[in-house]
């Protein structure tokens, strides 16, 4: 094993210089109590062998559908120690995404928690895969073959009352010793051969077509870049992160590992509500917490309503500049990232304020990143400050998209062009202009708005249906969708949404939905959405209907 080395080159590594440098330390924390560094080594490993026992070895693909929870982590770390590629999946992932992604993801194993947030997993597990129903007594529950997801073996639930295909974890857990030969020391030599350039996640993420992309990070980039992102996002070793971002999204994955990184503590409220959150940091405290600006500002009035201090809270008190003053939003370094690039390619430390002159700026590149501006419709590299399409190489950027030809997604000098319209100073300092393409971006997920159009037009009633972004100064962009009715069909905004609810996941759900005629729909003479008049016909509509005045159904002239 490489235990002399300085820096973890790879997920387990990572892990045991973290146990190593604060093994009796809290590396968890939760309203139940809290977990060490040398604990969730141990109970990885229990996870790691049984796995071994299922036949999972190197390579294999191994699906985790669960919340931001002790299991979450230990799965993550469970994989990586074997070898397994961890496949994150969305607790929001309607059945329709979540076969496509059992599917397409070649999973091989399914481990999921029952519950979380009131949602029950096993039905979503048995709508997503109706051949289940099918299993009798007989079936062997751990040779599954199912057509859907071919390659798909087994599913294991920490809850299996009422689902007999379901295998309990809690038995498989219980085997981990059934093999003596799968001690600790071949677990070692297991570890000691996995390698910085071995796949560790596949992280699906919403693409410009109808389907979700899966971007393939290996050990290495991730291992190397939490360290750089640790320094820029955490001001010192053993704070207690409170982190609302899902950890099967790259904000949520990203942050675990940069607190494993500097020995602090991760805190995990029972639930994302204002409430839960508010409880937590009440009973359990916490030095951070990172999610979303409306989520921390709601935190804050909470607390604030309640009596609760927030001065000791970093992103929920007030940040202040040397001299006292109240420190403006635009004079935080914002930081840009996706999925691809695991995370932000640029950063500056915690507590940096931007000069005058680079107001609402973001930072400029750091962690091995290089970043260029390029022409839109031509491709080629544009001069310093130049407005274009942001690509960007080195880094932590993803080896590749999974079951795509890495020619399609990188250019031929390996660069990752992000749909992101930006323009960069000669400083480094970049400017966010919007995005090219039919990506959108609320609230920091990508949104595909062709993947929204294709479940408006299964919904009964719709004719014809158009998705855009809207900017919104909280979550970037809001989704928004026209629906045009069949005729005769009595539609609403709140009965189209119910629909969507079964079809998509709720951040897919468009924040409002305006009903227009036939005529209203913008076409090109080819036939194609006109999508720069149509996005402003519906904010225009939209405006109209908030100022009561709802704008006449006609485009008489706009054609």
């Amino acid at each position: 094993m490489r235990d002399s080395d300085s820096l973890p080159d790879t997920l387990p590594s990572l892990l045991r210089r973290s146990v190593q440098g604060y093994g009796n330390a809290p590396a968890i924390a939760t309203m139940a109590g809290t977990i060490t560094y040398r604990q969730i080594a141990e109970r990885s490993a229990r996870l790691a062998k049984v796995l071994l026992l299922l036949g999972v070895t190197k390579g294999t693909h191994v699906g985790v559908l669960a919340g931001n929870t002790v299991f979450w982590i230990q799965s993550l770390f469970a994989c990586a120690r074997v070898g397994a590629v961890m496949v994150p999946m969305s607790t929001l992932a309607a059945p329709p995404e979540l076969t496509h992604i059992l599917r397409h993801s070649d999973c091989h194993t399914l481990l999921a928690a029952r519950h979380f947030l009131g949602r029950d997993y096993g039905e979503t597990i048995a709508h997503a895969l109706p051949a289940l129903s099918k299993l009798d007594a007989s079936s062997d529950r751990r040779l599954l073959r199912f057509r859907e997801a071919p390659f798909l073996r087994s599913i294991w639930l920490d809850d299996v009352d009422g689902l007999p295909w379901a295998n309990s974890i809690t038995e498989l857990l219980s085997s981990s010793d059934a093999d003596p030969a799968l001690d600790s020391e071949f677990l070692d030599e297991i570890e000691s051969e996995v390698s910085p350039s071995d796949d560790a996640v596949i992280i699906y993420t919403s693409g410009s077509t109808a389907l979700p992309k899966a971007a393939i990070h290996t050990h290495g980039p991730m291992a190397r870049h939490v360290r750089v992102v640790a320094d820029a996002q955490l001001a010192r070793s053993g704070e207690r992160v409170l982190c609302l971002l899902p950890m099967f999204w790259v904000g949520g994955i990203t942050m675990l590992l940069e607190v494993f990184v500097k020995g602090g503590c991760i805190v995990l409220p029972d639930g994302v509500s204002v409430r839960s959150v508010v409880d937590t940091l009440r009973e359990v405290g916490a030095d951070v917490v990172h999610g979303w600006l409306p989520q921390r500002r709601a935190i804050r009035d909470l607390m604030e309503a309640e009596g609760l201090d927030v001065s000791g809270i970093r992103n929920i008190q007030d940040e202040r500049l040397p001299d006292g003053s109240l420190k403006q939003q635009n004079q935080i370094p914002n930081s840009l990232g996706m999925t691809e690039s695991f995370g932000p390619h640029g950063a500056l430390p915690v507590g940096s304020v931007l000069p005058d002159h680079r107001r609402g700026a973001y930072a400029p590149s750091f962690g091995g990143f290089e970043r260029r501006v390029v022409d839109p419709v031509t491709g080629d590299v544009l001069p310093p400050s130049h407005a274009g399409e942001l690509q960007i190489r080195g880094g932590s950027l993803m080896r590749s998209y999974h079951k795509r030809e890495r020619s399609t997604a990188f250019t031929p000098d390996g660069f990752f062009p992000t749909q992101d319209l930006v323009r960069i100073e000669p400083d480094g300092y970049m400017y966010f202009e919007g995005r090219t393409g039919d990506m959108l971006k609320t609230k920091g997920a990508n949104v595909s708005r062709l993947e929204v159009e294709e479940a408006l037009r299964k919904v009964p009633g719709v004719a014809e249906a158009f998705v855009c972004g809207l900017p919104d100064s909280e979550a970037g962009q809001l989704v928004v969708a026209a629906a045009t009715p069949v005729a005769g069909n009595q539609l609403t905004e709140s009965s189209i949404k119910a629909a969507l609810r079964g079809l998509l996941a709720p951040y897919k759900i468009p924040t409002h939905i305006v009903l227009i005629g036939s005529e209203d729909m913008l076409w090109t003479a080819t036939g194609k959405i006109r999508v720069s008049e149509m996005t402003q016909f519906i904010g225009e509509k939209l405006e109209g209907l908030r100022a009561g005045h709802p704008r006449p159904p006609s485009n008489a002239g706009r054609r």
